[in-house]
């Protein structure tokens, strides 16, 4: 069914309270717009830390390292994302849920459900409405500017379903992205592509029963998550070593699907999770075979003239270097795809003024000639 338009509505907003100390910004009932620029903006959100121990066992540095890669190379504008709001999670997720969280209120279980125990309140908190801003601006940066392509230099979090989160994941930012696209933007058809090694659950639960919001997941079919599944869309689950050419193989009827659907915005989770050599994932793909699934999406977008929203998802290699320049690799080909769709827009309206002054020309000596 349609996701009811009654609740598609802002609901007023409710102060909750704050004994965390938390900035402001998130008791708002939007977070702050983004700024508008030219070409690609990508919204980064490390500037807040999670403070986890050195040894734990997620590589919160990789987005960090990442945005560095991208900023020395110069790839595109990168800009602080702000903090989100409790009433954008809400978009998404339970209130009970979201003010459970912003209020400190999550309790152990919950939190080692995640995966971020060991992380202080206030850090574990700020963070999460850290890196669900980033894709909130990164979404709206998007559809405010006529479908200019944008993205996170984090999220990806498919694993929150709408009372509860896990696997890293505590807010669905992918699910609050089209929400926003559908309440803000009148959009009415969503295509969410998950090509992270692990099959995007949360986000398949929360859209169930959206026919707006259509949801791919290609991942591997067995390891996590182990008990939470929920059908996607569409699912394909690979097995365990699958090979780069496996996997291209997998992702070929893809073109046509989208040809199908005529989404209005694609969002993309770009889990880099599925190189040899992760700690959590088991296939065997290299970074030669992500950055061909990256042209293949971006190249099928491209000539759909879809709007795109770029977001992280896992990654854990045994060495995080390899890690980092495999999601480097994904706003790199997304910003030089853009510049490329730029390029060929700018060429065709140089085309037609040349057109509309040469029949202005023309239409100039016509008159001049009768008028003799």
């Amino acid at each position: 069914m349609l996701f009811p338009r009654l609740l598609l509505r802002r609901r007023p907003f409710v102060r909750c309270c704050n004994p965390l100390s938390l900035p402001q910004a998130i008791f708002q009932s939007r977070s702050r717009a983004p700024d508008v620029g030219e070409g690609v903006d990508f919204f980064y959100s490390d500037w807040a830390n999670m403070d986890l121990p050195t040894r734990h066992r997620f590589p919160m540095d990789k987005y960090v390292e990442t945005r560095r890669v991208l900023e020395e190379e110069a790839v595109a504008r990168l800009l602080p994302g702000p903090l989100a709001t409790v009433d954008e999670a809400c978009l998404a997720h339970d209130r009970g849920y979201v003010e459970s969280i912003v209020t400190g209120r999550a309790t152990d279980a919950m939190r080692k459900r995640v995966g971020f125990f060991e992380a202080p309140m206030d850090a574990y908190v700020l963070r999460t409405m850290a890196s669900l801003g980033a894709t909130v601006a990164a979404t709206r940066r998007c559809l405010r500017t006529g479908g200019a392509w944008s993205g996170a230099i984090s999220g990806g979090t498919h694993h929150a379903f709408a009372a509860s989160g896990e696997g890293f994941c505590v807010f669905n930012d992918l699910a609050v992205a089209a929400r926003i696209a559908q309440v803000e933007f009148g959009l009415s058809s969503v295509l969410i592509l998950d090509l992270d090694v692990h099959q995007g659950n949360g986000t398949a639960s929360i859209f169930k029963d959206d026919d707006q919001v259509f949801t791919i997941s290609v991942h591997q079919a067995k390891g996590f998550p182990f008990s939470t599944r929920c059908a996607s869309h569409i699912d394909i689950g690979l097995p365990d070593g699958t090979s780069d050419e496996d996997f291209l193989e997998a992702l070929d009827s893809l073109r046509a699907l989208v040809s199908a659907r005529k989404p209005e915005l694609l969002l993309y989770q770009a889990g880099v999770d599925g190189l040899q050599g992760d700690r959590f994932g088991r296939w065997a793909l290299t970074r030669q075979g992500l950055s061909k699934r990256n042209d293949l999406v971006f190249a099928i977008a491209a000539e759909a003239g879809i709007p795109v929203v770029v977001t992280m998802g896992g990654g854990y290699h045994t060495d995080i270097s390899k890690t980092v320049e495999c999601s480097a690799d994904v706003y790199r080909q997304a910003a030089a795809t853009w510049r490329g769709i730029e390029g060929t827009r700018s060429a065709k309206r140089a085309r037609d003024r040349t057109t509309d002054a040469r029949g202005a020309m023309a239409a100039g000596t016509g008159d001049a000639t009768s008028g003799a």
